[in-house]
């Protein structure tokens, strides 16, 4: 059986998909600086991590979304933000992982 690309990782009570990379030494973990605040963790800090396994294979994308849109820089648009273009963010940035309750997810909508 193919081996899976990616697998998913509980970090405190957060969810994360994580995938091997030649950065990463082995029993160590790279966490962006919003998965980072998410977990409340600093740089180089040691935390326990429990690894999930794989997704299953499925045809189910999200059984219930909530979603609160802010700015995570100082950019802003001018205009309002249309949900189709966020759902699409979401759809083509974060299909395929598992995600916690209150989970943080950055993404670029419109270069902002």
């Amino acid at each position: 059986a193919k081996e899976p690309e990616h697998s998913l990782v509980r970090v405190k009570d957060l969810v994360f998909t994580a995938k091997p990379t030649p950065l990463v030494q082995p029993g160590c973990i790279a966490l962006n600086s919003v998965q980072r605040k998410s977990a409340k963790l600093s740089s180089n800090e040691e935390v326990a991590v429990a690894a999930l396994g794989a997704l299953p294979d499925s045809d189910v994308e999200a059984a219930s979304v909530e979603v609160s849109v802010e700015y995570a820089g100082r950019a802003v648009l001018s205009e309002p933000l249309e949900a189709s273009a966020v759902t699409a963010l979401i759809h083509n940035t974060f299909s395929g992982q598992a995600l916690a309750e209150g989970q943080a997810l950055v993404g670029e909508v419109h270069g902002v």
